[in-house]
């Protein structure tokens, strides 16, 4: 019986090591790879491509989204405010304000609120009453000047009022005309004689 040991001892595998194992694992991976189709370099290039593109796309997207949602969420409000808190001089946030009122899409209903605004702000007296008030004068600047740019070169009342009102606020917030000044005087007779024509 001892001897059928030492037979079958001799004659049997010895148990794999770890070290086997792990040739055998590599054995596999290896075939597996081998076995999978090589991308050919005209394949590479068209699918880097394409992944360049795709990404490329998405990031457009993306900036389309968030332009639209910055589109959204300013108003001219917003803006007036804006300018008006920024630095620089009067005469910065003047040129600021009238780069944005040039491409401003205003409404109907927007004009005919602007008009009755600074008609309202006149005949109170308080449309140069705080020059230094950057926001009041800046947004003041603005409605005149959408409602100059709604009616372009027609000659009507309203429009007449607007011009002077936007000259008035235009060079009493610079300080190229102290509110009191000749020039002042002479734009609000005028604006007296268009608000005659307006009611």
């Amino acid at each position: 019986m001892i001897a059928s040991f030492v037979i079958y001892g001799m004659t049997a595998e010895p148990s794999p090591t770890v070290e086997d194992k792990e040739d055998k694992v590599e054995t596999v991976a290896k075939a597996e790879k081998e076995e999978e189709p090589k991308e050919t370099e005209e394949e590479k290039i068209a699918r880097e491509a394409k992944e360049t593109e795709e990404k490329v796309l998405a990031e457009q997207k993306a900036n389309e989204e968030a332009e639209a949602e910055s589109v959204v969420a300013t108003t001219w409000q917003d803006k007036v405010n804006e300018i008006a808190i920024a630095d620089g001089s009067p005469t910065d946030k003047y040129d600021a304000i009238m780069l944005y009122a040039k491409e401003y899409p205003s409404t109907d209903d927007e004009i005919a609120e602007f008009e009755k605004y600074i008609i309202d702000e006149y005949k109170s007296k308080r449309y140069i009453a705080d020059i230094t008030n950057s926001e009041y004068m800046v947004g003041n600047i603005f409605r005149a000047n959408v409602i100059n740019i709604f009616y372009g070169q027609v000659n009507s009342p309203i429009n007449d009022f607007a011009f002077d009102f936007y000259q008035n606020t235009k060079y009493t917030y610079r300080g190229v005309d102290a509110v009191d000044s000749d020039a002042v005087r002479s734009n609000e007779r005028q604006m007296d004689k268009a608000l005659e024509k307006i009611q």
